[in-house]
């Protein structure tokens, strides 16, 4: 059975990551805003996506991406996101 502990805070997650090591899944909730609700720079995205797991190394980590608000009528910076979280996730470079 997998156990979920639930990180909010992005300086919080190196600290996090260091207690639970592999033992549990990371639940890392990126702010919506940063990822898709103000503006779409996936060269930001792809950093802060590298960044929070370059932290959680180690660790089993699941990103979500919810409290969206609105993507300001582009639907389509849902899938981008996405595809960028998954090549960031597998050591791509996003493209």
């Amino acid at each position: 059975m997998s156990r979920f502990r639930h990180s909010y805070n992005f300086c919080g997650k190196l600290g996090c990551a260091r207690q639970i090591e592999d033992r549990y899944v990371l639940s890392w909730r990126p702010n919506p805003s940063d990822m898709v609700c103000s503006g779409f720079n996936p060269e930001r995205i792809g950093i802060t996506l590298r960044e929070g797991l370059k932290k959680c190394a180690g660790c089993h980590v699941d990103i979500i991406l919810k409290d969206i608000q609105t993507v300001q009528g582009e639907p389509e910076r849902l899938r981008n996101w996405a595809r960028i979280a998954k090549d960031v996730a597998s050591g791509k470079e996003f493209s």
